[in-house]
């Protein structure tokens, strides 16, 4: 192996590993994406985790416990479902199509209440490694 085709060599994994950082995308058709038959309340599918963001799918039968994140913004997308969330003081209905954004420190909560699981799409940024959950009793909210 000559010296140009070790460079070579070196460029083409350096550039692979570039792409895999930032340049391929990635796509997913909510249609497809289903949770376990066998959850109890909560299933939660990471999609994609970069340094800049993590993205999940979850699925919530009952509800989401008060809580809020220290250091994340998320925002969360209805796919599916229909429910109640606490967002910092307010109350709100939330549906299909509804983008809700939670900056940081904002305490939030969700109850289902239709007759399917709720379906969203939660990205959070940056990255998300399930280590800036604080759960939060709220008076007067249920469930906590």
């Amino acid at each position: 192996m000559t010296s140009f085709d070790y460079m070579k060599e070196i460029g083409i994994a350096l550039l692979f590993v570039f792409y895999m950082n930032h340049g391929f995308g990635q796509h997913f058709n909510a249609d497809s994406l289903h949770p376990p038959a066998d959850y109890e309340n909560i299933h939660v599918e990471r999609l994609v985790s970069t340094t800049d963001a993590t993205s999940f799918v979850i699925w919530v039968k009952n509800d989401v416990r008060s809580h809020k994140h220290l250091r994340h913004t998320e925002h969360v997308y209805v796919i599916e479902g229909n429910g109640i969330m606490l967002l910092g003081v307010d109350t709100l209905t939330i549906a299909p199509n509804d983008i809700i954004a939670i900056p940081p420190g904002t305490i939030h909560a969700v109850i289902n209440q239709g007759d399917v699981p709720l379906k969203v799409v939660s990205i959070q940024a940056p990255e998300f490694k399930g280590e800036d959950r604080h759960f939060v009793p709220v008076p007067g909210w249920s469930p906590n």
